[in-house]
């Protein structure tokens, strides 16, 4: 069966991992920022500066205790993303 809009339906979502199924997915954050760094932020907005990993993962793994499953990082290129550093969170915590 087609999507009701003419869409491809799918059921699973890509994610660090690969394909997650939806069913897998769990409660959704979707406009995240989990990973902040570079020399802009330093310089203009050091208090919004996320590059601590263990605390990055401490408060994703509480989360993850609580039902959140996935995180949608929505942090722009060039402006503090730091989409390398992803799958490593996403391992240690076990938050797509």
């Amino acid at each position: 069966m087609g999507h009701p809009t003419g869409g491809v339906s799918t059921n699973f979502v890509r994610t660090v991992w690969g394909d997650v199924s939806t069913e897998k997915l769990g409660k959704c954050y979707s406009h995240e920022h989990v990973i902040i760094k570079g020399p802009f932020f330093e310089e203009h907005y050091p208090e919004f500066i996320l590059q601590d990993f263990n605390k990055i993962c401490a408060e994703l793994t509480a989360l993850r205790l609580l039902g959140v499953g996935t995180m949608i990082d929505a942090m722009p290129i060039d402006a503090g993303r730091s989409a390398a550093d992803l799958p490593d969170v996403s391992r240690q915590t076990g938050m797509h």
